[in-house]
């Protein structure tokens, strides 16, 4: 049986591989990098995450160095990238290269930047990299910037940086010896990135060079680590590719997932290494500890707001189709950037079957759910293949969503949706304004067909009274020639019962038209409400409308004022720093003169310290000589004879020169009046006497002790 293999030391799942890592894959990146910058080629590496970007960096390094190049390495996240100013995030750059070049023990870098702090924080740049780089190192050298993209968080203008890089390019036509300098970039983050000021040239150096995944010809180093654990490695390595499409970080993570649930020497199928894909990474992966892959790839996605409805829109169409054409556009690069997607033969397509299982369909409308106001209702709408025009929106639902989709990229359904609710919204408004003209229309007719039954009426009443007068008038002729016309009475009798009838056609006429003047009263009535009602939702739709136009006008006016504060907030902030460059400049110039001042009282007390050291001594020596003194005063003939006194007397007298002496400074002009106590000299004078006085000695001694002493 095989021993256990200790997948933590063969497999890595985080960081950069060793130089040596016998798990590395070489990719056609390796030759490709090595070779432009061979070449002199600027490069740069612009790729999602964990793609071995690091990895290719070490190993490109390493064999640059064994030619002769000298290689820097810098981690922009190491300078740092919150609440960084300008000034020290260049000089954290340039500390950076003389660390990287080794230049630290040639140059005093804090007092090359003080010298040189007048300068622009990129000018120092420039001038470090062509009074100190190009003169100090003589080989071929590469700077490779890693984490390019922490860059773009930084909180003041990076476009700069990159111009200058830009600017090194340039200058090698001046200035042959920067045709030993090149620069390779890595990061996450697209060309267009890292110069953001439209009116400035883009950043369009340099060549790129692509990563791709994994292949299974070139990873014998994998099948090689697998050997120890497993019976059937290559096999087992091969379902692994089908899973990950040879994403490095996720390769070596399912390597070292197979190594730890299998036992040693097992022989596994591919369907244990789907069990095991299944078990350890898709079930339940957003509850799982050591899904940070995952979850760096679904915040990216969703991160910009802005963006995220376009991001999800075209994923959502690759899904759906498998693949789409990839045409360069910013939403194709940026979705290529999150590592979800792989550009292959002119598609767009998921890169492999791990993302495509966790990130599919219902991930997708979820997260749209999520991002979008309308959510329900647009499911809904393509739920019914587009048809369904209930679920389309109107009036102020359909003005928020258009605020929200201000300043949005969104897929293609959302704009498709939009703009059949905005398209159904105009129809209604349309309909309604052609049911106010058509009520318009009926109450001009009733109007008319009133005034014309009105006229009708009047003429025939007119008709039928003129008719009456003249009957009657006939009538009284007849009465009058009775005896003379009796067959006329008889006509006038039938004209008045003609009369009658008239009449009453007339007064039935008269009833007619008045009911027709009240159908038509009740139908301007009608009228008269269908046009209110198509003039209150007309009303109602420029309610809406200029609601919806100041609330974008009110938007409009906040974001101009949050940016006015903030150039306000820029400008305090720099007047705030002009007073503290001051305040610092003034500090220094107070410092500069403390320690000037510090250092003379130094001088003049390192002088008393000396001073005061010798007086000490000198102190010490006296008290010495004070006590001796003290010994002679207690002079006994019985413990001392006179010749010990006296020999005592003479090395006291002998020390007492010699103090006085030194507390002179050599001057031999000094006397015993210059010595500031006297216990020694009267001891000595004292303890001669006594000898005297005991052995009744006169003569030369007691001239000559005097003399001893006093000389």
């Amino acid at each position: 049986m095989a021993a256990p293999v200790n997948s933590a030391d063969v497999f890595q799942t985080g960081g950069s591989l060793a130089a040596d890592a016998p798990t590395y894959v070489e990719r056609p990146a390796d030759e490709a990098l090595y070779q432009k910058i061979r070449a002199g080629e600027f490069c740069y590496v612009l790729n999602s995450r964990q793609m071995g970007k690091s990895s290719l960096r070490v190993r490109t390094m390493q064999r640059l160095m064994a030619d002769g190049w000298a290689c820097a390495a810098i981690d922009i996240t190491r300078i740092g990238s919150q609440q960084v100013e300008a000034a020290r995030w260049y000089a954290g750059l340039i500390r950076s290269l003389a660390s990287s070049f080794d230049l630290t023990q040639r140059i005093n870098l804090r007092d090359w930047l003080r010298q040189h702090e007048y300068l622009t924080p990129v000018q120092q740049l420039g001038e470090f990299i062509e009074s100190v780089l190009l003169v100090e190192i003589a080989s071929p050298m590469v700077i490779f910037v890693d984490e390019i993209d922490s860059v773009l968080g930084l909180n003041f203008p990076t476009d700069d940086l990159f111009t200058f890089i830009r600017a090194c390019y340039n200058q090698r036509v001046d200035n042959p010896a920067y045709k030993r300098l090149t620069f390779v970039l890595l990061g996450v983050a697209t060309p267009s990135d890292l110069v953001r000021d439209k009116t400035r040239t883009p950043f369009n150096i340099g060549s790129p060079v692509e990563l791709s995944g994994l292949r299974f010809d070139r990873s014998q180093s994998l099948v090689t680590a697998l050997t120890p654990a497993l019976a059937n490695p290559a096999e087992v390595l091969q379902q692994i590719l089908h899973w990950t499409g040879g994403q490095p970080f996720l390769t070596q993570k399912l390597c070292r997932l197979v190594i730890e649930q299998s036992l040693p020497g097992a022989t596994l199928s591919p369907e244990a290494v789907d069990a095991i894909v299944q078990a350890q990474v898709l079930e339940n992966w957003e509850a799982q500890d050591d899904q940070d892959h995952l979850r760096t790839i679904q915040a990216r996605m969703l991160q910009d707001q802005r963006k995220a409805g376009r991001l999800l829109g075209v994923y959502q169409q690759i899904l759906q189709q498998g693949s789409v054409a990839y045409d360069g556009s910013p939403e194709h690069m940026e979705l290529r950037l999150t590592g979800l997607v792989v550009a292959q033969q002119g598609q767009l397509q998921v890169y492999n079957q791990i993302y495509q299982r966790v990130f599919d369909t219902d991930w997708v409308n979820r997260a749209l759910d999520r991002l979008r106001p309308y959510g329900e209702t647009i499911v809904a709408w393509l739920a019914s293949d587009c048809q369904d025009s209930s679920r389309l929106l109107r009036g102020q639902a359909l003005g928020d969503a258009q605020a929200w989709a201000i300043g949005k990229s969104l897929s293609t359904q959302d704009y498709e949706f939009l703009a059949a609710s905005r398209e159904l919204d105009v129809q209604e408004m349309q309909v309604a304004l052609l049911t106010q003209q058509e009520a318009n229309k009926i109450l001009a007719g009733a109007n008319e067909t009133l005034e014309s039954a009105n006229q009708k009426a009047r003429r025939r009443l007119s008709t039928s009274f003129a008719g009456a007068g003249l009957a009657i008038a006939l009538a009284l002729l007849a009465g009058g020639w009775a005896l003379r016309a009796v067959s006329r009475a008889t006509m006038a009798q039938s004209a008045l019962t003609e009369t009658r009838q008239s009449m009453e056609n007339a007064w039935a006429e008269t009833d007619n038209a008045k009911q027709a003047e009240k159908e038509a009263k009740q139908a301007q009535t009608t009228a008269e409400k269908a046009v209110e009602a198509a003039v209150a939702e007309r009303k109602q739709i420029e309610v809406q409308t200029e609601a919806e136009r100041q609330q974008i006008e009110a938007k409009t006016r906040l974001a101009v004022v949050a940016a006015n504060e903030q150039v306000g907030v820029a400008q305090r902030l720099s007047e705030q720093a002009k007073t503290e460059q001051a305040a610092a400049s003034a500090a220094a110039a107070t410092a500069q003169v403390a320690k000037t001042q510090a250092e003379d009282e130094r001088e003049v007390a390192l002088i008393d310290l000396d001073k005061t050291t010798k007086e000490i001594s000198l102190a010490l020596a006296g008290i010495d000589l004070e006590r001796r003194g003290a010994t002679l005063l207690r002079y006994q003939p019985e413990r001392f004879t006179e010749t010990e006194v006296l020999l005592e007397a003479m090395r006291l007298g002998q020390a007492l020169r010699k103090l006085l002496l030194d507390s002179a400074g050599g001057n031999k002009s000094s006397n015993l009046a210059s010595y500031p106590a006297t216990s020694p000299v009267l001891s000595l004078r004292k303890a001669v006497n006594q000898v005297v006085e005991i052995n009744q000695l006169q003569g030369s001694f007691l001239a000559s002790a005097p003399m001893a002493i006093a000389s």
